[in-house]
């Protein structure tokens, strides 16, 4: 959901749900029966005690509203299954300030494209984690008042960065690729909000 744009600031409130899926073979365990009735081929996981991948949102906007991926673990909120083959499931739900670069010139019939959230891995390379692309178009909440902004056109990108830094004054690129996902929609101004 998208809430709270701020056009004098130019970013919007985002809270979301995201799912994560890996594999981890240290937490595959063989089937299992309880009292000879069912077989047992998930397991619930405390999140604080298992690996997480390190993620980095882009275009965030620090906020003491931000509900992060560690905050969530730690609030309680996420929760996680272990299949018996090793199959990791984290679901979790996070609350963001998104950035977004806001173009006026068209006021009142103006659109803003390409808002939403970027997503990074922080260590972990294209050979332990991908993301992958699987999303619900974001709504804004209904309200007793038409709202000001309609979201159209959502779309998600998943892209390859190659990490690069600077040591006195020399370029130095990594031979590492990490894995990057985007959720791009635009908000488009509803011209009847104004009559």
């Amino acid at each position: 959901n998208v809430f709270s744009v701020d056009q004098k600031a130019q970013e919007f409130k985002m809270i979301y749900e995201m799912q994560m899926v890996w594999r981890d073979c240290r937490l595959a365990f063989t089937p299992f029966t309880i009292d000879n009735e069912d077989t047992v081929l998930e397991l619930p996981l405390d999140p604080k005690l298992i690996w997480l991948p390190s993620m980095v949102v882009e275009r965030r906007r620090a906020s003491e509203d931000d509900i992060s991926f560690a905050a969530s673990v730690e609030a309680g909120t996420t929760d996680a299954s272990v299949s018996f083959f090793g199959l990791v499931i984290v679901h979790m739900r996070m609350q963001h300030k998104i950035r977004c670069k806001f173009d006026f010139r068209n006021f009142p019939l103006d659109t803003q494209r390409g808002c939403g959230p970027k997503y990074r891995m922080f260590t972990d390379t294209v050979d332990l984690t991908v993301f992958d692309q699987l999303v619900d178009p974001a709504v804004i909440p209904p309200s007793s008042d038409p709202p000001e902004f309609t979201l159209q056109n959502f779309r998600t990108s998943v892209d390859n960065v190659t990490r690069s830094f600077a040591v006195g004054g020399i370029n130095y690129a990594f031979n590492e690729t990490l894995s990057s996902f985007s959720v791009l929609f635009d908000l488009d101004r509803n011209s009847y909000y104004w009559l």
